[in-house]
C-alpha cells in the first residue's frame, strides 16, 4: 500500500509540473513558465543529513499586467537517516488576483520520535530508541481556495486530509497516555472556513503589506475523521521597508487553539522549517500553541554602480519565542529561537532559503524556496 502512495503522489507532481509548461506554451499567456531545479543537502534534527532535489516552476495564468505569478516548489528528500519524502506547495493566482489556491500535498516515511504533550515532556523526556522512538508514515493532502469579497478582503473554504500510522514503538510510547487511547492508525478528513485581509505586495516574498488570516477547521465522524475535534488559527504577518529598498522588517504573530478530542498526531507543533527554525519537528505539541518571530531581511546592492541595484543576495537575521499548553492561559514556559540565514533569487521575487536556527539544546539546517513567512 505504501508503495503505490508513494508512485501516486510522484506521478501527481510530475503531472502538475507539465501541466504548468504546457500553459505557458499558450499564446494567450504573456509570459513562458519558468522552472529552476535543484539538488543539495539539508539537516534538521529529525532527519539529519538529507540530500534534496526538487524545483520551483512559476508561471502567469493571465495577460493583465496585474495578474501575479503562480508558483509550484516541489522537492525529494532521502536522509541518512533513511528518511524520504515528498513536499508539494503551490501558489496559485487566478486572473486580476481575484482567487487564490493554495496548499500542501505531502508525504513522509521515516524514523521519528514523540515526547508527548506539553511543555515538560518536550523539555524533560529523554530523546533515545526506547522511550520515544517509532516508525512514522504520514500523508496529507490540504487544499485551500480563496476569493476576493472587498478591497483586500477574502473568504474561501479549507479541506484537510490526513494520515498518522506509527509503527516499531519504543516501550515509552507504547505506554504513553494517549498512544493507548487513541491508537497508532489514525485518519482525520477536516472542513474549514477561512477569513482574511491580505494587502502583502507579493506573498511569498513581501516587502510591504499585512495578513491577517484566520481558519477554522472542523474534524468529525461524518467526513471520515477518527476523532472529532475543531482547530482554530490566527495569524497575523506584517512587512515593512525601512531606509532604503531591499531592508525589510517582517514580524509574525501566529495562535493555534484546538478543542475536543485531538489525536495526539495532529497536536499543535511549534519549532518547524516554518516558525522556530532549530527545533525538532513534533517534540513540542499541545492542543494550542503560538509563537513570535521578528526578522530583518538585507538584500545587498551593487555599491560600484552608479545607480546602486539590489542584487541577488540577501541575508536574513530572526530571533523568536513560542509557547504551548493544554490551554492558553497555560503558556507558563517559553522556548526562545533566534538564527541566521541566506537567500538567492532564482527567479524574479522568487528566493532560494537556506536557514540556520538555534533552540535549547538543538539546531536545524534548512534550505527550501521562498521565505519562512
Amino acid at each position: 500500500m505504501k508503495t503505490w502512495i508513494w508512485i501516486l503522489f510522484a506521478l501527481l507532481i510530475v503531472s502538475l509540473t507539465v501541466s504548468g509548461q504546457e500553459i505557458g506554451v499558450d499564446s494567450t499567456y504573456r509570459t513562458k513558465p519558468k522552472i529552476t531545479p535543484f539538488l543539495v543537502p539539508s539537516y534538521s534534527p529529525e532527519v539529519k543529513l538529507m540530500i534534496v532535489a526538487g524545483g520551483m516552476l512559476t508561471f502567469q495564468t493571465g495577460t493583465d499586467l496585474d495578474t501575479k505569478r503562480s508558483s509550484l516548489p516541489f522537492n525529494v528528500g532521502w536522509s541518512t537517516n533513511n528518511s524520504k519524502e515528498i513536499d508539494f506547495r503551490p501558489v496559485i493566482f487566478g486572473r486580476k488576483n481575484n482567487t487564490r489556491f493554495f496548499g500542501r500535498l505531502s508525504l513522509k516515511d521515516m524514523p521519528d520520535h514523540y515526547f508527548g504533550a506539553g511543555y515538560d515532556n518536550g523539555r524533560n523526556r529523554e530523546l533515545s530508541d526506547t522511550t520515544t522512538a517509532y516508525q512514522r508514515f504520514w500523508y496529507q493532502a490540504d487544499v485551500n481556495f480563496v476569493r476576493r469579497i472587498y478591497g483586500n478582503m477574502f473568504g474561501g473554504l479549507r479541506l484537510d486530509f490526513n494520515r498518522t500510522e506509527a509503527t516499531d514503538l519504543s516501550l515509552g510510547m507504547e505506554q504513553d497516555p494517549l498512544i493507548i487511547q487513541q491508537g497508532t492508525d489514525i485518519k482525520n478528513s477536516g472542513v474549514g472556513i477561512i477569513l482574511q485581509y491580505d494587502s502583502r505586495d507579493f506573498e511569498v516574498n513581501a516587502n510591504s503589506g499585512l495578513l491577517l488570516n484566520f481558519t477554522g477547521t472542523f474534524y468529525g465522524n461524518p467526513i471520515n475523521s477518527d476523532f472529532k475535534y475543531r482547530m482554530y488559527v490566527l495569524d497575523y504577518r506584517q512587512f515593512k521597508t525601512i531606509f532604503r529598498p531591499g531592508r525589510i522588517l517582517a514580524w509574525e504573530v501566529k495562535v493555534y487553539n484546538g478543542s475536543g478530542d485531538i489525536p495526539w498526531s495532529d497536536l499543535a507543533r511549534i519549532g518547524t522549517a516554518f516558525d522556530l527554525r532549530g527545533y525538532r519537528n513534533g517534540q513540542y505539541r499541545d492542543k494550542t500553541a503560538g509563537f513570535g518571530i521578528l526578522e530583518y531581511r538585507h538584500t545587498f546592492r551593487k555599491m560600484r554602480a552608479a545607480d546602486k541595484k539590489l542584487t541577488p543576495h540577501r541575508l536574513v537575521l530572526w530571533a523568536g519565542t513560542g509557547s504551548l499548553g493544554g490551554r492558553i492561559d497555560k503558556w507558563n514556559n517559553w522556548l526562545p529561537n533566534f538564527g541566521i540565514g541566506y537567500r538567492f533569487e532564482v527567479q524574479p521575487k522568487i528566493n532560494a532559503r537556506i536557514d540556520f536556527g538555534f533552540g535549547v539544546e538543538s539546531t536545524g539546517f534548512y534550505i527550501n524556496f521562498n521565505e519562512a513567512f
